[in-house]
């Protein structure tokens, strides 16, 4: 007999055994708001013996599956239709080229993500922090616009770079933090000469650190492409490293501050070929 344990399908059903026959553990997949169906256990809790769908069952007695929850990590909306996920990558993954928000709905998330050329991406914070110590933290060579519907979200890096922004993508910053310890918070690849970054409002913090390989570190690298500044704070720290810091460093690309709600404090360095205003 199998037990739908809470989820929002009309599910429930048995199969009948043989006896000295296996029999297949169904494998519908069932869905429950905020959690994702991980396969069947003989305890409602989730405590007792686990079947993956499509396992055997070999046993002659009588057996009643609850479907086992797991709380998700992440979760992806289409056209108002909600899918959820355990980690944000398989989130972004099922969105292939429809335009998606995922939302992170544990409070820490360790992970680094991609978005793909083509995708269309809002990634609400919904006030947790997503983090990396590997590599950059989020590659983007779609278009990704990262808000935060409570406005405490945090996206922090104590590796590499927070954000990369490759060829063609496009960047928006809405209400949240980066914080960069020992690297760069946001970057404009070198050869990404159409890309835009886009801050519209929330904190940029960088903090050199000695682990860090770079002697030169910057809240907003742009190596090419284009950025505009609407609001925001930016601030950018030494810690006494002897390191260079800069707020904004500008190798080749247009940089616009448009507004005087724009805070940056720190230097802003453009090198030749380089627009500020």
């Amino acid at each position: 007999k199998y037990n739908k344990n809470g989820a929002v399908e009309d599910f429930s059903t048995s199969d009948k055994k043989v006896f000295n026959e296996d029999i297949i553990i169904k494998d519908d997949v069932l869905t429950k708001p905020g959690y994702v169906h991980m396969g069947w256990n003989t305890s409602a809790e989730g405590t007792g013996v686990h079947y993956d769908f499509g396992s055997t069952y070999k046993e002659n007695s009588a057996i009643e599956l609850f479907a086992q929850w797991e709380t998700a990590v992440a979760s992806c909306t289409i056209d108002g239709n909600v899918t959820y996920y355990m980690n944000v990558q398989d989130a972004i993954n099922s969105a292939e080229n429809n335009t998606a928000t995922i939302t992170i709905l544990k409070t820490s998330v360790v992970e680094n993500i991609v978005v793909n050329e083509n995708q269309n991406i809002t990634l609400d914070l919904n006030g947790k922090t997503l983090s990396s110590n590997t590599g950059n933290g989020i590659e983007n060579s779609g278009t990704l616009i990262i808000t935060d519907s409570i406005g405490t979200g945090v996206l922090s890096n104590s590796a590499n770079s927070v954000i990369l922004n490759k060829l063609n993508s496009s960047l928006t910053i809405n209400n949240i933090t980066i914080n960069s310890t020992g690297n760069n918070g946001i970057v404009n690849d070198e050869s990404a000469t159409n890309a835009k970054i886009v801050i519209n409002s929330g904190n940029i913090n960088v903090t050199a650190s000695d682990e860090s390989n770079q002697t030169t570190i910057s809240a907003i690298k742009a190596g090419a492409g284009n950025v505009t500044i609407n609001g925001g704070t930016i601030t950018v720290d030494s810690n006494n490293t002897g390191k260079t810091v800069y707020s904004i460093n500008s190798d080749s690309a247009n940089v616009d501050i448009t507004s005087e709600n724009a805070v940056i404090h720190g230097t802003i360095n453009a090198l030749n070929g380089s627009n500020v205003t």
